[in-house]
């Protein structure tokens, strides 16, 4: 949140980009290249999961059904994994099936010998056959329930915040990611959530709303072009200010590479680590199968508190399934923040769904976009929660122009703004169009997360005036 950079040339349109999106306007037009049709949006019409745990099944009498727990990982993908991991994961997310015929219910709280993992079970999909005379309809239904983290870390975390002089100022944060979206895609396949985010955009029609929205135009995506680590580069550095080793990230969907490079990956201090010593919760949610060990090295599935469910039974559906699961994955990420209202939190978001070289499949999530942010912003404490709307890089392959051009869409409080003072301010605005990578990014969030640190404590906030010292660049 100081001046940075020089002012951006290289977000420009070359004849190629245009033509590039041109096809992608083409393709979403003639309906191909996109599992919008394949996914829609079906809601519960067969089967409803009440409080107390309670699985009712409201099908004709020569209907069959099979019911299975969702997880945060399917088994497919446990050889990234530690071998010690891979075994307590398999104890701690248990999952059943179960399967029945006609109208019938089932107690999920009590159904499994393992009751206390059953207790907690997170979703559920409800798959229906025979629900006509020919025994050919079918239907495949999906419920989410967040819960609140266990009583003994909310405890723990609560006794790391008890001196605080006010724990309420510090600054909660959602970071929302879509997988190879470049810049521009955003304004042609995204219009409803950029229209909104456009009203918060700084001005004096905007004054009286309760955020301020900062579009950083000229992010600089980290491209290495012999590893295939795009994702990784990127994430990792805006969370960790580090790029991985090239090694780790070289071998990083190869069989044991979480255990070959424990050591090398467990030495990077990312925003979470942080935020736990701080008291915060945190939670990771995403819409593949394999999305924290490739993302952020997470070899173990133990960086973050909670993880959502992964919206698939097996690993038949981590291609294609798993991707039509946004919306309920965004309603359970809504759940667990209101339920974690007034514990300083921090969630990571991550979408697959628009890996690759189809950005208009942006259009997929954008209405559903819209409606969650209003919910995130009606929580209590959203005045001082901060919002980021992003892409890890741009399209997966090109010419370069298009790769590099990352999203990045910051939605601040303005109360928390006004406590930075009104230089800080200015020089947000002013980054908004020089050259930045994640680097800079880590930096600037780093800034913002340690001010509202300081206001928690009764301190005024101080920030750092150089650049951590492998980045060698100069303000």
């Amino acid at each position: 949140i100081s001046k940075m950079g020089s002012r951006s040339q290289c977000h420009r349109f070359e004849r190629d980009e245009v033509l590039f999106l041109e096809q992608r306007i083409e393709a979403l037009a003639r309906g191909s290249g996109t599992t919008q049709d394949r996914c829609g949006l079906v809601r519960p019409e067969f089967s409803t999961w009440s409080e107390d745990g309670m699985l009712r099944i409201n099908v004709p009498a020569g209907a069959g059904w099979e019911v299975g727990t969702l997880v945060p990982i399917p088994w497919s993908t446990l050889n990234l994994l530690t071998e010690e991991a891979r075994t307590t994961i398999q104890k701690k997310w248990y999952q059943m099936h179960i399967l029945g015929q006609g109208p019938g219910q089932v107690n999920i709280s009590a159904w499994s010998p393992k009751k206390r993992e059953a207790q907690s079970v997170h979703a559920l999909q409800v798959k229906i056959k025979g629900l006509d005379e020919t025994g050919c309809t079918s239907s495949k239904e999906t419920h989410v329930r967040a819960h609140m983290a266990e009583a003994d870390l909310l405890a723990e975390r609560a006794k790391l915040r008890a001196e605080l002089v006010d724990p309420g100022a510090l600054l909660n944060i959602i970071v929302v990611v879509f997988d190879s979206t470049p810049s521009p895609s955003w304004d042609i396949f995204s219009p409803e959530l950029l229209k909104e985010l456009q009203q918060f955009e700084g001005g004096e029609s905007s004054a009286q709303l309760s955020h301020e929205a900062f579009r950083f135009n000229g992010l600089h995506a980290l491209l290495d072009p012999v590893c295939d680590c795009l994702t990784q580069d990127n994430m990792m550095t805006f969370f960790s200010g580090q790029r991985p080793p090239r090694a780790a990230a070289k071998g990083r969907r190869v069989t044991g590479s979480g255990e070959r490079f424990k050591e090398n990956l467990d030495e990077i201090p990312f925003f979470w680590h942080d935020l736990k010593r701080r008291g915060y919760v945190t939670l990771s949610a995403d819409d593949t199968c394999t999305r924290s060990p490739l993302n952020v090295a997470d070899p173990e599935y133990r960086f973050f508190d909670v993880y959502g469910p992964t919206m698939t039974t097996g690993p038949a559906g981590c291609f294609d399934e798993v991707l039509c699961g946004y919306s309920e994955l965004l309603d359970y990420t809504s759940q667990w923040w209101a339920l974690h209202k007034g514990t300083p939190r921090m969630a990571y978001l991550h979408f697959d769904g628009t890996h690759g070289t189809c950005p208009e499949k942006l259009t997929r999530y954008d209405a559903k976009l819209v409606g969650w942010l209003h919910s995130v912003l009606r929580v209590s404490q959203a005045e001082n929660t901060a919002i980021i709307f992003m892409s890890d890089h741009g399209v997966q392959s090109g010419d370069g122009h298009l790769t590099s051009q990352s999203f990045l869409t910051a939605l601040l409080p303005r109360a928390f703004l006004g406590k930075l003072g009104p230089e800080r301010a200015a020089a947000l605005r002013g980054n908004s169009n020089r050259l930045l990578t994640n680097f800079d990014m880590h930096l600037t969030f780093t800034q913002l997360l340690d001010a509202s640190w300081a206001s928690a404590r009764g301190e005024s906030p101080v920030f750092r005036s150089t650049r951590t010292p492998w980045l060698n660049y100069s303000w």
